[in-house]
């Protein structure tokens, strides 16, 4: 999408989400606020803005062409970002860890790249791993099946693959979990996508029911969420049938107050910047978090993450945001490939 042509309320959904990550990564943990919220606002939010971007007419039934366009979108950074890190995990990494990190064999990053499963260097880098087969597999769903049995069919099999064994390649677990969300944002297309910021139509703005439902949709899906990390086994159907639930249940509010800042605060650079460079800041949160928590630590002790693990948490995250900014305005200008530009 064109930066004349960007959409607002899209920006600050996908800013949003993209500080949503920083903060799941951030210490301390806090399980009810990190798996039961955070989880679910910011990964459904990302595949569905994804399959919501999916334009069928663009390749003209190509798939070559696709398949080439979205290879050298994801790969490119996603190989180029591990090397570096891999290369720095050798050089330091591996010698701070401590022990437990030395006991890692040299080879396993490599391994892991080659098979979509990072989780040793540049782990959040397993959105993209498995956002690449998802694309690719949407494409042939798109024109063979159905529009009215694609989210059904997606939800049950999302479903089914919790009775199965592990099949983790290319992160193929996390395409079937995640799917549901791509379709939902592929059917919703020629609805949303022509929202830009422009006022509410007359009498809209008094109408109760555009607030309240989806608020009342976004309490309910946390409240079945924060049961279902309470009481649900995470790789059990029951789970992923709440997670797919409670995420859609989600989206309305969660683009509703998109739509208002949009409206509130109109086109801001930055919000677009960080969103251009959502593949950096996936590679770099991580390292960034742990210099920041080195940091706190030395200044501050380990006690601060106890005696105020909330503020402390948010803290990091905005300061990891903020941190990470210059460079990726550097990678986005020198070199925007490294962005998927």
């Amino acid at each position: 999408m064109k930066s004349n042509s960007r959409l607002p309320w899209l920006d600050y959904a996908r800013f949003i989400s993209t500080w949503l990550v920083i903060l799941f990564h951030t210490p301390p943990r806090l399980p009810l606020l990190d798996d039961a919220v955070v989880l679910n606002m910011r990964m459904p939010v990302f595949f569905f803005i994804s399959g919501l971007l999916y334009s069928a007419d663009r390749y003209n039934g190509h798939f070559l062409e696709y398949a080439r366009r979205r290879c050298r979108q994801i790969l490119v950074p996603y190989v180029v970002f591990t090397l570096f890190f891999y290369a720095l995990w050798l050089a330091v990494g591996r010698r701070l860890g401590g022990p437990d990190e030395m006991a890692i064999p040299w080879w396993l990053p490599l391994v892991e790249t080659v098979t979509g499963n990072p989780s040793t260097v540049v782990a959040p880098f397993w959105f993209i791993a498995c956002l690449l087969p998802m694309q690719l597999i949407y494409y042939w769903l798109y024109r063979y099946v159905p529009w009215r049995w694609l989210l059904p069919l997606t939800i049950a099999v999302a479903l089914l693959s919790r009775l199965l064994p592990g099949v983790n390649f290319w992160n193929l677990s996390n395409v079937m979990l995640y799917m549901p969300f791509y379709v939902a944002g592929g059917l919703l297309r020629p609805h949303l996508l022509p929202c830009g910021i422009e006022r509410p139509r007359q009498g809209e703005a008094q109408c109760a029911t555009c607030y309240l439902l989806p608020a009342i949709l976004a309490a309910v899906g946390i409240g079945a969420m924060v049961w279902a990390v309470i009481c649900l086994d995470k790789y059990s159907v029951g789970f992923a049938a709440v997670r797919i639930a409670s995420g859609l249940a989600l989206l309305p509010a969660f683009f509703g107050v998109a739509r208002w800042l949009a409206r509130r605060f109109g086109r801001r650079q930055v919000v677009e910047n960080v969103v251009l460079c959502g593949t950096v800041y996936l590679a770099m949160q991580n390292y960034a978090i742990g210099v920041f928590k080195l940091l706190i630590i030395k200044f501050g002790g380990e006690s601060i993450f106890t005696a105020n693990p909330l503020t402390v948490k948010l803290a990091i995250a905005v300061t990891v945001m903020i941190a990470i900014y210059p460079v990726a305005m550097l990678i986005l200008r020198r070199a925007p490939w490294l962005a998927g530009r």
